[in-house]
């Protein structure tokens, strides 16, 4: 941006003084539109990551959306939400028997999350497995019986990908040039 004052007038220093609130005001328009953008391409990477999720038992809970919310307590800031019944199991492999893919924010977030942290345990450390409740099949005569999932990470490859220099640079440029 470059202004021009062609002499030290009021006028002049006004015009000055509207073209910088001009420029203020395209800049702060554009970097909303770009965190829109980023967190937009965030919502793609988990809702990818959580619909190619094929070991979590029951599939029946394994339905998350992934939206986008302009964060209202801050300027030009969005928040991924995933929503659905498991989201929690699907994201941290909560469920899991076996030592598999460890979840990077294992012990990181509130409440706790990963394996063993369902409240009273549950039976995951059970060499067997354990069976699903809810999930009876009178025609079976069985519930669903599983070792768990391991993490899909799902958020955490969202937040990872936004990171990337090869997503954010591209977009950064073709919002603010």
């Amino acid at each position: 941006m470059k202004i021009n004052i062609t002499n030290l007038s009021a006028q002049s220093l006004g015009r000055a003084i509207a073209q910088i609130q001009q420029f203020a005001a395209k800049l702060n328009s554009d970097a909303d539109t770009f965190a829109n953008q980023l967190a937009g391409i965030g919502q793609l990477t988990a809702s990818y990551w959580y619909s190619t999720d094929k070991d979590y038992e029951p599939r029946t809970d394994a339905n998350v959306a992934v939206s986008v919310q302009k964060n209202q307590n801050a300027q030009n800031s969005y928040a991924l939400t995933a929503t659905g019944k498991a989201v929690a199991f699907l994201e941290f492999g909560a469920g899991i028997t076996y030592s598999g893919n460890a979840h990077p924010w294992n012990g990181k977030v509130t409440p706790p999350m990963g394996p063993g942290t369902y409240p009273g345990a549950g039976h995951w450390k059970d060499p067997g497995g354990w069976y699903v409740p809810g999930t009876y099949d009178p025609s079976k005569k069985r519930s669903i019986k599983t070792l768990g999932n391991p993490p899909t990470k799902a958020m955490y490859n969202a937040f990872e990908t936004m990171k990337q220099k090869n997503v954010y640079q591209p977009l950064a440029k073709q919002i603010f040039t």
